[in-house]
Formats: structure tokens, C-alpha cells, sequence
């Protein structure tokens, strides 16, 4: 099916080609004044740097390993929680106590009395 009109308006090539060439001259002079300025060069070495060097994969790599290594750790300590507050059961009824006191929802309250029994219950569940 013909169109009655052109969509999209025609530009003769010398028109078009002129003024693309220049606004493209202008936006590279521009961006080289830019990139002579001490700071901005810097970045870019900076930028260049550290992408070649993968910095990306290996901030992702510290990141990912670092959060992977906190989990044992926290494991041990809650086991190490457990037993300490089994041992001492005054010491588990001081903490009630305070989570009573401080915190003024029930709900959160209660949650919390059942966080640290249940750590205290399963504290040889650990290694």
C-alpha cells in the first residue's frame, strides 16, 4: 500500500551532510577541551585503569567472598551465645527483662524472646 505523503521529510545530501559534519566538529572539539583538563584526564586514566585491570570482577569477587565468610562466623557466635546464656540462666532472664523494658511493641517483644530461645535451644547444632 502507497503512503499519499512521506513520513519522515527528506533532506538533500548537502544540506544534511554539512550540517551533521559540523555539529559533529563542534561536540569533538568540545569533548578534546574537556579531556585536556588535569582533572578529567586523571579520571579517565583512573577509569581506563581500573577497567583493564578488572576491577569490576574483583570488587564484585572481595565483595561476594567477604559476605560468604561472615556466615561461619556468625554461626560459631550464636553458638557460642547459646551456650553462654545456658550456662547462666539469670543472665538470659536480665535480657528478657531489658527486651521488655526498651522495647514497647509486644509482637517485636515476643519475637525477640523467641529468637534467643531458639538459639539457646539449638546451640549445639552448630560444627
Amino acid at each position: 500500500q502507497d503512503l499519499e505523503h512521506e513520513p519522515i521529510k527528506q533532506l538533500d545530501n548537502s544540506e544534511k551532510g554539512g550540517k551533521v559534519s559540523q555539529a559533529l566538529e563542534t561536540v569533538t572539539t568540545t569533548a578534546e577541551k574537556v579531556q585536556r583538563q588535569p582533572v578529567i584526564a586523571h579520571l579517565i586514566r583512573a577509569t581506563e585503569r581500573f577497567n583493564d585491570r578488572l576491577g569490576n570482577q574483583f570488587g564484585a569477587a572481595i565483595t561476594y567472598f567477604s559476605f560468604l565468610s561472615m556466615i561461619p562466623i556468625l554461626m560459631v557466635s550464636f553458638a557460642a551465645g547459646g551456650f553462654v546464656l545456658a550456662s547462666h540462666p539469670m543472665l538470659l532472664q536480665d535480657i528478657f527483662d531489658k527486651i521488655l523494658q526498651n522495647i514497647s511493641d509486644p509482637t517485636l517483644a515476643a519475637t525477640l524472646k523467641n529468637t534467643i530461645n531458639t538459639a539457646v535451644q539449638q546451640r549445639t547444632t552448630v560444627g
